[in-house]
C-alpha cells in the first residue's frame, strides 16, 4: 500500500481513498462565508460544500461546489471565500456555469495569493455554479477550529508512542496480532495489513470509501425514450460525495430543455433543490447542469438539446449524505 493512502477494507487488501496524510473535513456556507466582491450586487442565496484536505505531498487543497444567486444579473461573478488564500505564483483554473435556460459553462480562475473565486467571459445570469479543487498556500484558517469536526481521516502530526491513546505514530512499529486504535492514526512510510482495519471514532468504511455503481434513470421532459449510461463512479469523504458520470439520451424536439432522474450510490434525504449540484458538458456542445430531486431524493439533469439525435452527456456532481 503507497504511503499516505488511507482507504476502506475490502477483504485482505485496502481500497486507497484519496491521497491524504493529515486530516480531510467537509464544511458548508457557514464556515466558508461565501461573500460577493463585485460593488452593489450582492447575494441572496448562497449554497456550498466544500472538503479541505492536505494531499500526499502535505500541501493543503480546497476541493468545492458553490452555488450563487445575485441581486442582479452578471457577466463575470466574483466570489470570495473566508479564511484560505489560494496558492501563490499562479491561477488556477476551475469551472463556473451560468445557469438560465440556455446553461453555459466557461472557465474560471481562483486569484494567485488571495481568497477570491473569478468567473469570466461567460453568459450572464443572476444564477453561478462553481467547482474545482485547486491547492492553497496553507492551511486554512478556520481548519482547527472548526465546529464541523466530524470528517476525521487520519491524524495531525504524530507525537506519541504506538501505545498512546492519543495520536499513534506508526513510523517503526511492527505488530503481531491485533491491535486496536482508539484515536488518530499517523503513518510515515508503508502501512501493509492483513485483514480488515476499523477506524475509530468517526470514519469506518462506511464514510471512507470510493466505488462504482449503475445509475437507473428515468425519463422526464424532451426525450425519446428512457436514458441509459455507463456505469457511475464516485468517492465518499465523511458525509462528502463526489460522482462522475456518462448519459445517452435521445432528445425529441432540438433547442429545447430535456430533464430526466438519475439515482444516487449512497442514499441521501434532499429538502432542497441545491443539496446536490453539478454540472457537465455534452457532445454536441452544450452544458448541463445536475439539481436535487426532493421528492424522489435522487439528482434532476438539465440539458438544451443540441439536436434530436442521440447525445451524450459527461457530468460530475457532489452532494451531502443527510
Amino acid at each position: 500500500m503507497a504511503s499516505g493512502y488511507l482507504g476502506s477494507p475490502v477483504g485482505n487488501t485496502i481500497v486507497p481513498v484519496v491521497n491524504l496524510v493529515k486530516q480531510s473535513k467537509l464544511v458548508t456556507n457557514s464556515v466558508l462565508g461565501i461573500a460577493s466582491t463585485v460593488g452593489g450586487n450582492a447575494l441572496t442565496e448562497a449554497t456550498a460544500y466544500a472538503t479541505a484536505y492536505a494531499d500526499s505531498a502535505g500541501l493543503w487543497r480546497l476541493r468545492f461546489n458553490i452555488h450563487v444567486t445575485f441581486t442582479n444579473t452578471l457577466t463575470a461573478p466574483t466570489l470570495s471565500i473566508t479564511g484560505v488564500v489560494f496558492k501563490s505564483g499562479t491561477y488556477q483554473t476551475i469551472t463556473c456555469m451560468a445557469v438560465g435556460t440556455s446553461p453555459y459553462t466557461g472557465a474560471a480562475q481562483v486569484m494567485d495569493g488571495a481568497n477570491t473565486i473569478y468567473g469570466y467571459g461567460v453568459a450572464t445570469s443572476t444564477i453561478w455554479m462553481f467547482s474545482g479543487d485547486v491547492e492553497l498556500n496553507a492551511e486554512p484558517a478556520w481548519y482547527a477550529a472548526n465546529a464541523e469536526n466530524s470528517q476525521q481521516i487520519a491524524a495531525y502530526s504524530p507525537s506519541a508512542s504506538a501505545t498512546s491513546a492519543g495520536l499513534v505514530d506508526l513510523t517503526t512499529q511492527t505488530f503481531a496480532g491485533n491491535k486496536t486504535f482508539s484515536n488518530n492514526l499517523a503513518v510515515t512510510g508503508t502501512l501493509n495489513v492483513a485483514g480488515a482495519i476499523t477506524i475509530d471514532p468517526t470514519e469506518t468504511s462506511a464514510n471512507l470509501r470510493s466505488g462504482k455503481y449503475t445509475p437507473t434513470f428515468v425519463l422526464k421532459t424532451n426525450l425519446d425514450a428512457t436514458p441509459t449510461g455507463q456505469d457511475g463512479h464516485y468517492l465518499r469523504v465523511g458525509n462528502m460525495v463526489t460522482v462522475y458520470f456518462t448519459l445517452d439520451g435521445n432528445p425529441t424536439t432540438a433547442g429545447s430543455l430535456c430533464e430526466c432522474y438519475m439515482t444516487i450510490p449512497i442514499a441521501s434525504n434532499f429538502t432542497g433543490g441545491y443539496d446536490l449540484i453539478g454540472n457537465g458538458t455534452t457532445d454536441t456542445g452544450k452544458h448541463c447542469r445536475a439539481l436535487a430531486d426532493t421528492v424522489g431524493d435522487r439528482a434532476l439533469i438539465q440539458w438544451v438539446a443540441g439536436g434530436t439525435g442521440a447525445e451524450s452527456l459527461y457530468m460530475s456532481l457532489g452532494y451531502t449524505v443527510v
